[in-house]
């Protein structure tokens, strides 16, 4: 962009330095024509004549010096008389008309030029625009990429404190419960302290594990089949889920657990739980697909597909998370598209990469 900046100042100098070299250039020759060819009559007034139709050419183009060229008719032949006090007749006779025909070619030149220059600058002014604005969209996408990347470092660091700080507190907690049991020889407290030990396996084995498993699934480490499939054990009490993985991307997993890279296994897996919530929550679906596959270009192609309400994607206003599916999908360097018409479900399409290089 600096490039292309400095390039469009070198472009307005040089258009300065051409029109004032064919200026001079042009008065020079103007006072040589009129000293040679007219010598009988003065026409040496007329010099005064080829700077204002520079002029008007340098700052209105072409056309303008033109006329401006034109118009010296009248104003050459009363300049030659008056300096040289001779009839109208005589000043076409030695060829007067020449010199308008001068000050045409004077306008159309310098006209000429500072027209390509004009263009020339508004073009360089054009890539430069350009420029700015791919810099500000990639500075944007990144800036979302790492708003993306902290917050999925928040998650995981929470969901790590949640899995083992706080849920080794609880199950100390639960410990000493069942020491106090031990000492409640009458019973008395039997029902309460069963009330407490209910609660506590309960948190642990169900809230803390769930929502530690929500903050970031750690069995995306074993790849991003296990993690879908998981992802839709959790949905089949809502709704009927149906898998479709592509059996050479299950080989692959099982093979080599991260044969898709962490950042793109994350980010099918959240488009996914994102997709699937939204059938829920907004689309009252019975039933989803899931499909991951391959396109032909050998990008990761995750699909999800509802019988849900759908909506109307032209009165969409950005909300239920579709706006952080696309966010997930460019963050790595693919694309996410949603298509959707009333009473007829909505259809969630990511395609991302597969090599390291490009989710980096």
């Amino acid at each position: 962009m600096a490039q292309l900046t400095t390039l469009a100042a070198r472009l307005d100098a040089a258009s300065i330095r051409a029109r004032v070299a064919v200026l001079l250039a042009l008065t020079v020759l103007h006072v040589a024509a009129y000293s040679t060819l007219f010598d009988s009559i003065d026409y040496s007034a007329g010099i005064f004549v080829t700077p204002a139709v520079v002029a008007t050419a340098w700052f209105f183009g072409a056309r303008a010096g033109i006329v401006a060229g034109l118009a010296t008719l009248p104003l050459n032949m009363v300049l030659a008389l008056i300096a040289s006090d001779s009839t109208v007749a005589q000043y076409l006779e030695h060829g007067g008309i020449f010199g308008t025909v001068a000050e045409v070619f004077v306008g159309a030149v310098v006209g000429l030029v500072h027209d390509l220059m004009a263009k020339a600058r508004d073009a360089a002014g054009d890539r430069v625009e350009r420029a700015r604005a791919l810099a500000r969209a990639e500075e944007l996408q990144k800036s979302r990429q790492r708003v993306l990347e902290v917050a999925e470092s928040l998650r995981r660091e929470t969901a790590h404190y949640l899995h083992g700080t706080v849920q080794s507190k609880l199950i100390l907690v639960l410990f000493r419960v069942k020491e106090v049991r031990a000492l409640d020889e009458d019973g008395r407290l039997a029902e309460k302290l069963d009330g407490m030990e209910s609660m506590l396996n309960q948190l642990i084995e169900e809230d803390v594990r769930e929502i530690s498993h929500r903050l970031y699934p750690a069995i995306l480490k074993r790849g991003l089949t296990p993690a879908l499939q998981s992802l839709s054990e959790q949905f089949e009490a809502a709704m009927a889920v149906q898998l479709d993985i592509a059996p050479e991307i299950a080989a692959s997993e099982r093979g080599n657990s991260n044969y898709i890279p962490e950042k793109v296994r994350l980010t099918a897996y959240r488009v996914a739980e994102e997709a699937m919530t939204n059938a829920i929550k907004h689309a009252s679906a019975s039933k989803i697909l899931v499909s991951l596959g391959s396109t032909a270009a050998g990008w990761l192609r995750l699909t999800v597909r509802d019988n849900g309400k759908g909506f109307d994607g032209e009165k969409l206003d950005g909300s239920m998370g579709l706006g952080t599916m696309a966010d997930y999908a460019e963050s790595v360097g693919g694309s996410c598209s949603i298509d959707s018409t009333p009473g007829k479900g909505t259809e969630i399409i990511a395609v991302l990469p597969m090599s390291s290089a490009s989710a980096s």
